[in-house]
């Protein structure tokens, strides 16, 4: 009877152990996980508003490290392109790309501009890119400050064609100071 348990519990233990896959815990400012091979488009807003900031880290920073981070994540298989939000929306790397260093490359580079977000128009880029994906698993992560002249999220969340939409705000919500010319007077002189 105890040589039968043995038995049944090495069964048991052979399968667990078989059907068990790596585990690695990865440090990731941005919640995404993916089960499988991943064709993923990051759209970094690099408008104006993006370069507020204190302490020296604007928020285009954030946003840069934020794309590094799932750039750093990205499994094996995976493969990544990157869309910038301006206006006109514009694509920082040809097509989408398994290299690494190319990604981070590029990523780094990048500069927030002085231009207006055009995020609708970025996230239509970024399913242009999608739409020669060969991995099953689409999506795309729009790294902003949401504001207001940007279209916020309204309408980002939805999937379409396959692909999840995952907008992340780099703000976090916090209000920012604004500053406008509300009149201008000229006087003969």
């Amino acid at each position: 009877e105890s040589l039968l348990f043995l038995a049944r519990t090495a069964i048991v233990v052979a399968l667990v152990l078989g059907l068990a896959r790596p585990f690695a815990r990865v440090r990731a400012a941005l919640p995404i996980t993916s089960l499988g091979p991943a064709s993923t488009v990051v759209v970094l807003d690099d408008s104006l508003s993006m370069r507020y900031g204190r302490s020296g880290a604007s928020l285009f920073d954030r946003a840069r490290d934020a794309a590094r981070d799932l750039i750093g994540s990205m499994g094996p298989d995976d493969e990544v392109g990157v869309v910038l939000a301006r206006r006109p929306a514009a694509r920082l790397t040809r097509a989408l790309d398994a290299d690494r260093n190319r990604l981070r490359s590029a990523v780094d580079d990048a500069r927030a501009s002085v231009l207006s977000t055009d995020l609708h128009g970025a996230v239509e880029l970024a399913r242009q890119m999608l739409a020669g994906a060969t991995r099953a698993n689409r999506r795309i992560v729009v790294l902003s400050d949401l504001a207001r002249t940007a279209g916020g999220s309204t309408g980002l969340a939805r999937e379409r064609d396959g692909a999840d939409v995952l907008a992340y705000d780099v703000a976090e919500g916090r209000a920012r100071p604004n500053a406008a010319v509300v009149s201008i007077e000229a006087e003969p002189a």
